[in-house]
């Protein structure tokens, strides 16, 4: 416990604060403070529905400040009969992009009663995730410290809190959209390869290839070099710009699939010019997540991702 904390003797029942069960344990004891325990419940066996006991039982919220939570398993309420509206989440790619981990410490002089620890974390910062996801962000409320007379030490506060048991379902719809995403890119790494038999070879990570039994021509490029289709901005809000190169002329053909590489549609069919090309990509309508863009010229193809963000 926090000295400046427990030395003030604090009201538990005048000052606007009310408490059910008050447990105190003081550390200095011979038994020491692996032997301190300020409230200890015990539940043995079962109860008469087949269930398990429960040890403590809280209906509302629980602060626990100064110390960490030591748990075997932790289990969210998930029950479909709680749930209305449920439908499928995708685009956690998108979200998991815009999340910054930080390394930092805690300012432990700031708040000395909240007990924090002095040890290096990982983790996110509140205000940066509010900016992403609101709903992951929630204050919580510290009272203030009284004396015994019931006088004001320090001020009750609100601190930003984040919910990062609802980031376990971002990281996995990011892992299966990773998995399509691969999936997606050994079926055209397979159907390039098969083509003439592994006579051609990738070009990068564009997908673009060369035939590299043909004798270098210093009056030609290949069709599409590497890293010739580009989006701008990327990762984009609305309506991106789309610039391509074409090494040589002939017919070109821009597609655009989702993240599990269906294709939603063709942005563009024509004859086209070598050279340097850009067009608009109208997005409205279109989710935030992770989309696929595949130029293909005269049987040729180069990809590229691109991420919409909220």
């Amino acid at each position: 416990m926090n000295n400046l904390f427990w030395s003030t003797q604090p009201v538990w029942t005048t000052g606007g604060r009310v408490v059910g069960v008050r447990g105190f344990a003081d550390g200095n004891t011979t038994a020491g403070l692996a032997g301190t325990r300020g409230v200890w419940g015990i539940a043995i066996n079962a109860d008469a529905s087949g269930g398990p006991g429960y040890a403590g039982w809280f209906d509302g919220h629980v602060n626990i400040q100064g110390g960490s939570l030591y748990l075997n398993q932790i289990f969210a309420l998930s029950d479909a009969g709680l749930k209305d509206n449920v439908q499928p989440f995708s685009g956690g790619a998108a979200l998991i992009a815009q999340f910054e981990p930080k390394s930092y410490t805690f300012n432990t002089q700031l708040h000395p009663e909240l007990g924090l620890p002095i040890a290096a974390q990982v983790g996110l910062v509140a205000q940066d995730v509010e900016q992403v996801r609101p709903e992951l962000v929630s204050e919580i409320w510290h009272d203030a410290v009284l004396d015994s007379l019931g006088n004001e030490i320090s001020p009750a506060y609100a601190l930003k809190g984040v919910n990062y048991m609802v980031i376990i379902p971002i990281l996995i719809s990011n892992a299966k959209e990773q998995q399509s995403r691969i999936d997606y890119l050994e079926q055209q790494v397979a159907s390039c390869c098969a083509l003439d038999d592994g006579t051609r070879m990738l070009q990068g990570a564009g997908f673009g290839y060369i035939d590299i039994n043909r004798q270098p021509d210093a009056t030609a490029s290949a069709p599409l070099a590497e890293n010739a289709l580009v989006v701008i901005p990327n990762p984009f809000q609305d309506n991106p710009t789309i610039s391509y190169r074409i090494g040589t002329s002939g017919r070109a053909q821009l597609r655009v699939a989702d993240g599990q590489g269906r294709v939603m549609g063709t942005l563009m069919d024509a004859g086209m010019q070598a050279g340097q090309h850009t067009m608009v990509w109208n997005t409205a309508g279109m989710a935030a997540g992770t989309y696929w863009l595949t130029l293909t010229l005269d049987g040729e193809r180069i990809t590229t991702q691109a991420v919409m963000v909220d």
